[in-house]
């Protein structure tokens, strides 16, 4: 009996129902990776492979002989059917992983559209009162010192004032404007004019609503990898989930 039950629990392990209702052999039908989409095998191995987890050192030496030869080939198989394994298993939380960066995708861009139809409107309204100061590009080199510290940065900008060097001769850095925060709105220029123009307290908060607003979704990371991923991929490898899930 005993005997009979541990051939029960083999078979189970290393197999599962189709969609007939059939038993198949997991072993031998293992995901033809290599048979999806270039692209859509891209983004799932690059953005999710973390469905199918392990410890590669501690794996790999599961798999080295007393002489400490690795069995490659043997591996192999085992990650091959590992990975089989665990994609199928998966295939439904990808599925939802990937909707909901889909979704994620949306509103950040959305937020994103909103912040700055409202901005223009700022700014037509109020010009360069509610933007960034003016930098030179030598206050914007001592500003992206990546070794800078408020008393760098404090001295550099009192520098920046010096356009004649020791020399006698003009610094170009000091005279030619930067572009770093070109036409942009900030904290400290709105709250000052707010200040002296408090009857637009109400744009200032709208604006910071959605400015947070935006912020706020930028900072939530996907599911995938790199939250730089596109939408585009991301949906191409949705439906192929969807599709994929279809055959099973």
């Amino acid at each position: 009996m005993k005997e009979l039950k541990k051939i029960i629990r083999t078979v189970l392990n290393e197999a599962y129902i189709d969609k007939d209702g059939n038993l198949q052999d997991f072993t031998n039908n293992l995901v033809d990776f290599d048979s999806f989409p270039p692209s859509v095998l891209k983004t799932l191995e690059n953005e999710y492979d973390n469905y199918y987890p392990f410890d590669w050192n501690k794996k790999m030496y599961e798999f080295r002989d007393d002489n400490g030869n690795y069995n490659l080939p043997a591996f192999h198989e085992w990650i091959n059917e590992y990975k089989s394994e665990k994609f199928i298993e998966n295939i439904d939380n990808l599925i939802k992983q990937t909707t909901q960066d889909m979704i994620l995708k949306k509103k950040q861009k959305m937020a994103q559209q909103k912040l700055e139809a409202f901005e223009q409107l700022l700014k037509d309204g109020h010009g360069s009162k509610i933007l960034a100061p003016l930098m030179s590009k030598f206050e914007e080199d001592v500003l992206m010192n990546p070794w800078a510290t408020p008393e760098s940065i404090s001295q550099g900008f009192k520098d920046a004032k010096n356009i004649i060097d020791q020399s006698g001769n003009i610094e170009s850095s000091k005279m030619e404007k930067s572009t770093l925060f070109d036409d942009m709105i900030t904290f400290a220029s709105f709250e000052k004019f707010v200040e002296e123009n408090p009857e637009y307290q109400k744009s200032f908060d709208a604006w910071q609503k959605l400015y947070n607003e935006e912020l706020d979704l930028m900072l939530i990371d996907l599911h995938a990898f790199r939250n730089s991923t596109s939408i585009d991929r991301i949906r191409e490898l949705r439906n192929f989930l969807i599709s994929y899930k279809k055959k099973l």
